[in-house]
């Protein structure tokens, strides 16, 4: 089933201008829909363990006072309370049963971890205590994200793929159904760390990639699929005129010019009982063997699928830190949480915020 939306141009949407820096928001357009604001509140700076945070590559909320997070370089999954005091390491890095070489994301469920190795292709299964539950391996490379709901993981799969959801069964360890398919645009944008992206509401596994304003719902009891289209003349992602892979293995140039003029979703979560989208506009211009990002922003569109309406916010990309760490969000019951690095003299730092879109 499908369903269209008509909206503004989201270049021409009420926006506002909100240096991610900063807790203060500025005006910079007459508003056309009913003057949006964000509210980022700090929460906290993550503090040193005993063992120096690494690049954190994923975090997910665990309950009103704790969330958890993983880094490379050292490998480590640390449980912080929001005050940022770290309550206890997670595992250990290692090639053996429970060990992990790089956990690049980690959900929260019903009191469970789950940590997706990119190296070592195996999901691990902690309770919040550390304690190994479960280890699956043999996944495929493809897995960019995932969702859980019950006894199924709902993985959201990278570009190359040839589907872009594939549902494994946990108790059966079978894969159970595939969904959807990339276009050739997506597989390029997939390039990017962050394009597209899953998210659970109520009864509803939504899900949408990086090149086209789609939203597409699983109901998880029956896996029907159903989609939304949102219009918006604005958001148009150049049609590629050959093939994704053969781009990227053999023209990569092309492939990562593709990537740098083209906007992308890089994003999708909820937000109380609407959907955020999260995406990039606008061009990176290479200087002097760098990225000029200026004329790059981030959007957050704030949309009621089903009713047809939405907000749109900007925010400026105001340093190389935001390029590094692009994928950092995570939703607990309708409210959003995002980590921002802080450049601390030759070390980064890590800060907690709370986003409210008003």
């Amino acid at each position: 089933m499908r369903k269209i939306i008509k909206i503004f141009s989201i270049a021409t949407a009420a926006f506002v201008l909100l240096h991610c820096s900063d807790n203060k928001v500025r005006e910079t357009s007459k508003n056309i829909l009913a003057s949006p604001s964000i509210t980022k509140s700090h929460f906290a700076n993550l503090q040193q363990t005993e063992h120096k945070i690494g690049k954190i590559k994923s975090f997910d909320v665990i309950d009103s006072t704790n969330l958890v997070v993983s880094s490379v370089n050292p490998a480590s999954i640390i449980i912080y309370n929001f005050e940022g005091k770290p309550i206890r390491t997670i595992g250990r890095t290692g090639k053996g049963p429970f060990e992990y070489l790089s956990p690049s994301i980690v959900k929260s469920f019903k009191s469970r971890l789950y940590v997706w190795c990119d190296q070592s292709l195996k999901l691990i299964i902690f309770d919040v205590e550390g304690n190994p539950i479960e280890e699956v391996k043999g996944l495929t490379s493809a897995i960019k994200s995932f969702e859980i709901v019950d006894d199924n993981i709902f993985f959201f799969n990278h570009g190359n793929h040839k589907y872009i959801i594939s549902i494994f069964n946990l108790s059966s360890r079978k894969n159970i159904i595939n969904l959807g398919s990339g276009s050739e645009e997506h597989k390029l944008l997939s390039l990017a760390p962050c394009a597209g992206g899953i998210t659970t509401m109520n009864d509803t596994i939504y899900f949408i990639t990086a090149d086209d304003l789609t939203v597409c719902g699983i109901n998880k009891k029956d896996f029907k699929l159903e989609k939304w289209k949102v219009e918006d003349k604005s958001f148009k992602v150049k049609p590629t005129k050959s093939n994704a892979e053969f781009t990227i293995n053999e023209n990569r140039e092309a492939a990562v010019e593709y990537l740098l003029e083209n906007p992308r979703i890089t994003g999708l979560m909820h937000y109380h009982n609407r959907l955020l989208v999260k995406l990039e506009m606008g061009k990176y211009v290479k200087k002097e063997g760098r990225i000029d990002f200026t004329e790059r922003f981030i959007y957050y569109c704030l949309i009621n699928h089903k009713k047809g309406t939405i907000q749109s916010y900007s925010c400026r990309i105001d340093s190389d830190l935001m390029l590094e760490y692009p994928c950092l969000l995570s939703t607990h019951k309708g409210n959003v949480y995002t980590i921002e690095p802080v450049q601390h003299k030759s070390d980064i730092e890590y800060a907690l915020y709370k986003l409210d879109f008003n």
